[in-house]
């Protein structure tokens, strides 16, 4: 089967993106041919399909973007032209049978699938976020959860700033996802939606979305048997890996690690809240935590390996993230919040500890709890090992993703034959 993959970035930066190359290593691996349609980014992995990838700005580089790049950025948010384009030539390059859509907001845009309606290629979507109900994708900003947009208007999105906490950007996404309400050329081209979690499916279908076009399929992840047999004596340190913004937690860790001055943390990411924390740290003299700038995937996954803990203290609406699945593959505990999907991943008491989103005090109960009972850590990795073997084995993800590629390949043949009666 000939698989086009759609994503905003051909390299790591998050679960979306670790997925998107999981599925495509995968699909090779099986003898399938794919190519993938990206945004340019300094980071990318090199790719034979480069030259139709399209200009983007990230969060990154937005703040320091030119004017005309920025009005071209806002353009693009709408209707890409040149992802149009660019598509349509790969397209007629690669000659897909299924597209299989990531991430695409707010670089790409929506309007490559123009082609895909032209040509009656199917398409799959996996959902890693709430874009499709949400500006932000998130449902939170400044440091709350948000639904304003499920029940009042669509300008709560530049009142909120709900957007990079930007007003220039909010505004753009307020734009964007006006227009791709009102053209209705996002949803109802996709044939088949792909959830990972059931909280992200079930949050999806009650704000309206086509529940006869959502699948349930976690992601998948394959622990190395090896490493696990091999497992050595952790170093005795809590370990949070992932972004810096308030919505990960970060800040009430360090809260309870003010009062676990016997435990030591490490936090190893980046993102913009890296100063206010490394500040925060400073201020209150937390010796007993270090921070590491983002690290390569080799080095991350040693420091996962050598940490007793992992915490995860998220206070947004998670999917199903990929830093618990990574720390479950290992056999390492997992203290996370009790939010989101994480609750399909982390059987409280059986895989892991889970505490309520942004409860200091539960967080220090359950990590003290947990970090000095080396009989609860082994029992809690040997069951995290044995579900993720039996839920999300690639094998196993690889037949029912192929089935969901050959019923949206039937879908548009039964479509196409009826258009043709």
């Amino acid at each position: 089967m000939r698989v086009l993959l759609v994503n905003k970035y051909n390299h790591i930066t998050g679960g979306a993106d670790t997925y998107f190359i999981s599925v495509k290593e995968l699909l090779k691996k099986k003898g399938h041919l794919t190519a993938e349609f990206c945004m340019e980014d300094e980071g990318n992995m090199p790719s034979a399909f480069q030259e139709y990838f399209v200009f983007g700005l990230t969060s990154k580089t937005w703040r320091r973007a030119s004017i005309c790049n920025s009005a071209k950025a806002l353009i693009n948010s709408l209707y890409n032209f040149e992802a149009l384009r660019k598509f349509r030539s790969l397209v007629e390059q690669f000659k897909p049978e299924v597209v299989h859509i990531h991430n695409i907001f707010y670089q790409i845009s929506p309007s490559f699938l123009k082609v895909t309606k032209e040509r009656n290629i199917p398409v799959v979507g996996t959902l890693h976020d709430y874009h499709p109900v949400c500006a932000n994708n998130n449902l939170y900003h400044h440091g709350k959860l948000c639904k304003d947009c499920f029940s009042r208007s669509l300008l709560y999105i530049i009142r909120n700033r709900c957007y990079n906490e930007s007003l220039k950007a909010s505004i753009l996404a307020y734009l964007s996802f006006s227009f791709r309400k009102m053209s209705k050329t996002y949803e109802p081209l996709v044939d088949i939606w792909i959830s990972p979690s059931r909280f992200l499916y079930d949050t999806i279908a009650a704000r309206g979305f086509n529940k006869n076009k959502l699948r349930l399929l976690p992601y998948m992840i394959e622990p190395n048997r090896e490493e696990i047999l091999n497992r050595k004596e952790d170093e005795g340190y809590v370990l949070f890996s992932g972004r810096y913004e308030t919505h990960k937690g970060v800040m009430t860790l360090l809260k309870a690690a003010e009062n676990l001055k016997n435990i030591k943390f490490i936090l190893a990411g980046r993102g913009p809240y890296e100063t206010n924390i490394k500040n925060y740290i400073c201020i209150k003299e937390l010796h007993n935590v270090e921070v590491k700038s983002f690290l390569c995937r080799a080095e991350l996954k040693a420091l996962i390996k050598r940490a007793r803990i992992i915490v995860v203290p998220s206070e947004w609406y998670e999917n199903y993230p990929y830093s618990i699945l990574e720390a479950m593959t290992l056999g390492k505990a997992v203290v996370a919040s009790s939010i989101g999907g994480i609750p399909e991943l982390i059987h409280d008491g059986h895989s892991g500890l889970l505490f309520e989103a942004g409860n200091v005090k539960d967080l220090i109960r359950k990590l003290s709890d947990l970090y000095f009972d080396c009989e609860k850590r082994i029992l809690f990795g040997l069951n995290a090992i044995e579900q993720v073997m039996s839920i999300n084995d690639p094998e196993s993800h690889y037949e029912q993703l192929l089935r969901i590629y050959c019923e949206a390949i039937k879908l548009k043949t039964n479509n196409k034959a009826g258009m043709l009666i």
